[in-house]
């Protein structure tokens, strides 16, 4: 495949995926060997297209209404890699940590591994302290604090 079809692919994700909220799609997009590399998710979660579909049904049911938006992108060869902005609002859990109501929006990178018209692998990276900042739960940096 080339680099439009491996791009098409990864923006088929944040449109059906995230922004529609249609995970089943991933079953489509993503390889049954799919390994993600996110610092910030459970290491069970990473090992398998299934897991990662856990992973992603659960950051949704947390903040339903998230919406991303794919600022820039560089595709080469194998690799697709979306810049992208997010906002939502807290309403249900993450993991142990309960609503708080509160809206956040923050910046994140994904890098994508596509093989055959699958994404086999992907490296996920995004501001966790800003969120947690945004949420209440971790206070602002800066002097004093």
């Amino acid at each position: 495949m080339g680099s439009g079809e491996n791009k098409a692919i990864v923006q088929r994700f944040f449109a059906e995926v995230i922004n529609k909220r249609n995970a089943a799609v991933i079953d489509e997009l993503f390889a049954s060997n799919y390994t993600h590399h996110d610092a910030a998710a459970p290491t069970e979660l990473q090992q398998s297209r299934d897991g990662y579909k856990q992973l992603i049904l659960g950051f949704l049911a947390a903040f339903p209404d998230l919406t991303m938006k794919v600022e820039n992108w560089i595709v080469e060869g194998d690799k697709v890699v979306a810049l992208w902005s997010w906002r939502a609002t807290h309403t249900g859990p993450l993991g142990p940590i309960p609503p708080t109501g509160k809206k956040v929006l923050g910046m994140g990178i994904d890098i994508r591994r596509i093989t055959n018209g699958k994404i086999v692998e992907g490296w996920v990276g995004y501001d966790t302290m800003s969120m947690m900042q945004q949420l209440g739960l971790v206070p602002p940096a800066g002097p004093g604090n």
